[in-house]
């Protein structure tokens, strides 16, 4: 069977791998994006959330996540050039709601460059509606982006590019010669100069990769009600809130290791409407419409896989992006591009690599 070439393959067609096709196709690039479609793929199941403040430790991740996040606004204008699809972008903050008296009296103390606490009443006057007797503290640069509308968006774009081909799953990979071999699961096979592992959570399925990929699904269930209970995006004690457009709005998340079972439980139905109720009180007698899970791709650390393999630099990893696959859906695709086009990226990834685990 004769090879179909192309610059580079994205295996895995989520938020990760749409977005890096669409950049390296405006690199000009040549790409082929291997579709999967899994039951359980996290990339339409997220709520969306932006918040990398609410790491707050100064590390490498927070570094990354706080750039991730600033890449938004010109990331979805850009994309607004490109589809007529409208990404609901919001970055009206994201208020963290202290758990408990002594959570309350250790951030009424921040940090020096840590946000200052709020009162009750603070909150309640930037939330009519909320329940927060002991504060809380907002983060004013974190949101939320509407994943769904970002998704239709980008396979409008995907689909008027004429440097990008969608084909179906891929199973694995073999070299040659300088070139990788992609093999299909209908039997195709495809050589392309770099590989890219996109698959998420099923990226370790991926056969002939030059090392086993420590990346596991955890599954997480999520609500949908159909009203409008909120303005900004809320952490609270064992739930988060998410405004939709439209009028509705997203409470998540459980986290599960249960393998690729992407079920919803009548548990986390009932543990997740009670826990958002707890300080959304407006919503302790609407009912959920719609219920949901998605399997995240995690890795031991947390943190993504990112970078050509030193093993084999022909295969670059774009995997293992836990509950910040979203955020860093922009970050990642212009990062991927720059490593698909023998360059390399203006940010340090090195924390990152995929031998850390070595």
């Amino acid at each position: 069977m004769t090879a179909r070439t192309s610059d580079v393959a994205i295996l895995g067609a989520g938020l990760i791998g749409r977005s890096a096709a669409l950049a390296c196709a405006r690199r000009g690039r040549t790409v082929t994006l291997f579709d999967t479609r899994e039951p359980g793929e996290s990339s339409p199941a997220g709520a969306g959330m932006l918040a990398p403040a609410m790491e707050g430790d100064g590390s490498p991740s927070e570094k990354l996540l706080i750039a991730g996040r600033d890449l938004w606004p010109s990331y979805v204008a850009e994309l607004a050039a490109l589809s007529p699809v409208s990404v609901h972008l919001s970055r009206d903050g994201i208020l963290a709601l202290a758990h408990d008296p002594d959570e309350a009296g250790r951030q009424r103390h921040p940090a020096h460059g840590r946000p200052r606490w709020r009162s009750s009443a603070e909150l309640s006057a930037l939330e009519p509606g909320l329940r927060a007797p002991d504060g809380g503290v907002l983060h004013e640069l974190d949101g939320a982006v509407d994943n769904v509308a970002l998704i239709a968006a980008l396979d409008f774009a995907l689909a008027a590019e004429p440097r990008v081909g969608r084909v179906g799953a891929a199973v694995g990979v073999e070299r040659d010669g300088q070139h990788v071999r992609v093999l299909g699961r209908d039997g195709s096979m495809h050589l392309v100069r770099f590989a890219v592992v996109a698959a998420g959570a099923w990226a370790p399925k991926l056969t002939g990769l030059p090392r086993p990929l420590p990346v596991e699904p955890v599954r997480g269930e999520m609500l949908g009600f159909p009203v409008a209970a909120t303005r900004h995006c809320i952490y609270g004690n064992g739930a988060y809130v998410v405004a939709r457009p439209g009028g509705r709005t997203i409470v998540g998340a459980t986290m599960e290791r249960v393998g690729f079972d992407p079920s919803t439980t009548a548990r986390a139905r009932q543990d997740l409407h009670a826990a958002v109720a707890a300080f959304l009180p407006q919503l302790a007698n609407v009912e959920p419409d719609a219920h949901w899970a998605g399997l995240r791709p995690v890795s031991p650390d947390g943190l993504p896989i990112l970078g050509p393999d030193p093993r084999w630099p022909a295969i670059i990893h774009a995997t293992g992006h836990s509950r910040n696959g979203i955020l860093l859906t922009p970050m990642t695709a212009a990062a991927v591009a720059s490593w698909a086009s023998d360059e390399r990226p203006a940010f340090d990834f090195s924390p990152f690599r995929p031998d850390r685990f070595e």
